[in-house]
């Protein structure tokens, strides 16, 4: 006689690990919705909708929209970061490691425009109404620039080449490049951009050449 098969058990999340595993629903949920109808259209209570949890596991964990927000684009802007660190090499020229920035930025102007377009718009927005979240949108700003500078400065000049400021203040020229291109955007619909010109305009604000 054949033996019983036992059942297979599944073990259980956690209920930290269930949080999370919640927390990161609602995040995606209001990612979908901001994409598809933009943020001032948009409700908590149709985050909720989206999530399939109710209204208060959202209003708990968030507060408010603008501090939903708030969680999102720190998440959003800590994997960019990644991706951009990951098209980077600690050694390579400038010119490279711009280059992959160039084409990041350029590739997510066409596959990914809600992100470099409307919401750098409701980042300012919000910072200009909600000083209270000012200051952690100042924070996640102060990471960006920390990333960027480490990639400047683990990059190497070519010959006749030299900063044209320190590290710092090259991260932050570029950094408002960027965003200057995706504020023009947002503004006309009308912004082109190719990753030539790009790294062009990026080199010409962070080098100068050099007499020999």
């Amino acid at each position: 006689m054949a033996k019983a098969l036992k059942p297979i058990r599944v073990p259980r999340l956690s209920r930290a690990d269930q949080k999370t595993k919640r927390t990161e629903t609602m995040l995606e949920a209001a990612w979908t919705l901001f994409c598809e109808k933009g943020y001032e259209s948009s409700t908590m209570d149709e985050v909720a909708e989206i999530a399939g949890v109710s209204r208060y596991p959202v209003y708990y964990a968030f507060g408010d929209k603008q501090n939903l927000f708030l969680e999102l684009w720190k998440k959003k802007v800590s994997s960019v970061l990644n991706t951009i660190e990951s098209g980077s090499k600690k050694g390579a020229t400038l010119r490279f490691n711009l280059e992959a920035l160039a084409q990041w930025t350029v590739n997510e102007h066409a596959t990914n425009p809600h992100l470099v377009d409307g919401l750098f718009y409701v980042v300012q927005t919000i910072g200009l109404s909600r000083p209270d979240i000012a200051k952690k949108l100042q924070a996640v700003s102060t990471d960006v620039v920390d990333h960027i500078e480490a990639i400047i400065e683990s990059s190497t000049l070519e010959p006749g080449q030299k900063l044209r400021a320190p590290a710092r203040a090259v991260a932050t020229h570029v950094i408002a490049m960027v965003n200057g291109l995706s504020n023009m955007r947002s503004a006309t619909s009308k912004v082109s951009i190719n990753t030539k010109d790009l790294l062009d305009t990026l080199l010409t604000i962070t080098v100068r050449e050099t007499r020999r």
